[in-house]
């Protein structure tokens, strides 16, 4: 028989002080006892149905707690993009408007400066094409006269020549120093043209009017300056046009209008003061003598040694000692060629401080 589990082993009910029947406590054991006794379960039955009832209490557990996560990731990518989308659209507002200060500018184009051989404030493109080397240095010639440069500033003009890749696409390469030297028909010496770097630099400085320029570089300073030198009988008709330099003056020509000028003047003065041929001739007189003033002489090979900024300079200058090109091995690797005083001192500066950023 069956024990009863309010009576203890005599058979009797426990009671407490005041005769209330004291039942036991109970346990998850006695119930996992009382099912496997009522219902006939195994015990593995019963693990198994507890271990699915925690797991299932685990899952909800997790499903409470991702819920408010999930809401916080949320808030956070709306916001991220948010803020990335008006980061965006405030920086191309700036651009579009050219509101970047220069100090901005300048720490973004660094790494680019550091690569270029002076700092130019702009640039203009010509692609050689199919044209010949007369006509691209004729497209050079109306670039330096139409091109607009600010007071004080440099504007690069880059020439570039088009190649194919390996699958027969275009594109674009600037040319070398010497295929620049080739283009403007120059008479350098193949050993010049050996000691060259294949980059180089041709721009405008803007002193009032626009001066051009040229930087070449070498790696052998001794045999260019050697090269030069002999080079120095031909450079100035050699660059004359693309340099935009002033004309030799006509000396035959000038001889010729000076001594018709003073026959006409000697007959005028030996002539009846009362005739009509006095009176023309007089005229004729007064007419010829205002001559214009004289252009300074000067000879296009003659070069002579100048100091400027501490460099030495080779330089034809005329009678007032105007410079009409010159040309300088401003340091171990760059030879400046120009005809202006003003841009020799930017260039040289702005190599300087090119030197700097490296």
């Amino acid at each position: 028989m069956e024990q009863d589990p309010l009576k203890n082993q005599n058979g009797n009910q426990e009671t407490d002080s005041n005769g209330n029947v004291i039942r036991p406590i109970r346990t998850y054991k006695d119930d996992v006892a009382s099912l496997v006794k009522d219902q006939q379960l195994s015990t593995s039955k019963i693990m198994l149905a507890e271990q699915k009832r925690r797991q299932t209490e685990q899952l909800n557990e997790i499903e409470t707690e991702d819920k408010p996560k999930i809401k916080s990731t949320i808030i956070k990518v709306f916001f991220t993009v948010l803020f990335v989308v008006l980061g965006i659209s405030a920086i191309f507002y700036v651009i579009k408007n050219d509101l970047v200060p220069d100090q901005i500018k300048n720490i973004i184009n660094l790494d680019n400066e550091k690569n270029e051989i002076i700092r130019k404030e702009s640039k203009s493109d010509i692609s050689i094409g199919i044209k010949t080397n007369s006509e691209v240095k004729q497209e050079i010639i109306r670039n330096i006269e139409r091109s607009e440069v600010e007071e004080n500033s440099v504007k690069e003009i880059v020439i570039s020549k088009t190649l194919y890749d390996e699958e027969d696409n275009p594109y674009q390469e600037t040319i070398t120093a010497n295929d620049f030297l080739n283009i403007i028909d120059t008479n350098t010496s193949n050993r010049l043209e050996r000691t060259l770097s294949d980059r180089f630099l041709f721009g405008l400085y803007k002193n009032n009017i626009n001066i051009p320029f040229i930087i070449l570089k070498t790696n052998e300073i001794d045999i260019a300056f050697a090269e030069f030198y002999d080079w120095e009988s031909q450079i100035y008709y050699d660059l004359r046009e693309i340099m935009r330099l002033k004309d030799v003056p006509p000396e035959e020509s000038r001889e010729v209008e000076e001594n018709s000028i003073a026959t006409s003047t000697e007959n005028a003065t030996t002539t009846s003061a009362t005739s009509t041929a006095t009176s023309t001739a007089t005229s004729t007189a007064i007419f010829t003598n205002e001559t214009p003033e004289r252009e300074p002489k000067f000879n296009p090979r003659n070069f002579t040694d100048l100091l400027i900024m501490n460099r030495d300079v080779r330089a034809i200058v005329d009678e007032e000692e105007n410079i009409i090109l010159m040309y300088s091995f401003i340091d171990n690797e760059n030879i400046l060629i120009t005809k202006d005083r003003n841009t020799f001192r930017e260039i040289i500066e702005r190599i300087s401080s090119q030197r700097l950023l490296r």
